[in-house]
């Protein structure tokens, strides 16, 4: 992904499901913080990277499930702006996300917005 949250071992397990008979779909938990120039939630770049996510779905055949503003942290420390739910028809179908035509200008876009971001693998059914 295009910030500094590296890939973790659980891509390589994503591969094993991916390239066998048991591949599923998949909801990724997005916990994302934005950088103050992205103009979060109402700024024009903020915005573009939105839209440019949206089409690289269409691309992948996935969805957006959730997406909602942070209100506040009664327990722990994260500090993070939204949480975006999305749902792809399969593992596979995630790990192709960079093989997209529009994945670049999404790509680019994320970069310029996210500061950090983290993704959590749940169940898809």
């Amino acid at each position: 992904m295009a910030d500094s949250a590296p890939w973790t071992d659980d891509v390589e397990t994503m591969r094993v499901i991916a390239e066998s008979d048991n591949d599923r779909p998949v909801l990724m938990v997005n916990l994302n913080k934005y950088k103050q120039e992205a103009g979060y939630p109402d700024g024009k770049l903020y915005n573009e990277y939105m839209s440019a996510l949206d089409m690289l779905l269409k691309e992948l055949g996935g969805e957006k499930k959730f997406q909602y503003p942070v209100s506040g942290q009664p327990v722990g420390r994260q500090n993070i702006d939204e949480i975006i739910g999305i749902w792809y028809p399969s593992h596979k179908a995630f790990l192709s996300i960079k093989e997209k035509k529009s994945s670049a200008r999404n790509f680019e876009l994320r970069g310029m917005c996210i500061e950090t971001a983290v993704l959590h693998r749940v169940s898809g059914a």
